[in-house]
Formats: C-alpha cells, structure tokens, sequence
C-alpha cells in the first residue's frame, strides 16, 4: 500500500503540472499564431 501511494502522489504532482503546462503552452501558441495572422 505504501509503494501504491508513493506512486499516487509521483503521479499527481508530476504528470498533471506537466500536462497543464502543455496545454497551456499549447493555447499561448494558438493564441499567437492568431494575433500573427491577424496583424
């Protein structure tokens, strides 16, 4: 049990942040690309 939530918690505080921090590189780009083409 103890290994499982030592697991738990790897993957919460590290793939999450991680996937959060794509997505919102990935909206900043998309963002940008439409300012590009639209200036």
């Amino acid at each position: 049990m103890q290994p499982m939530g030592r697991n738990c918690q790897i993957y919460h505080n590290g793939i999450l942040p991680n996937m959060i921090r794509v997505l919102h590189f990935l909206t900043n780009a998309v963002f940008f690309k439409v300012l590009l083409g639209v200036g």
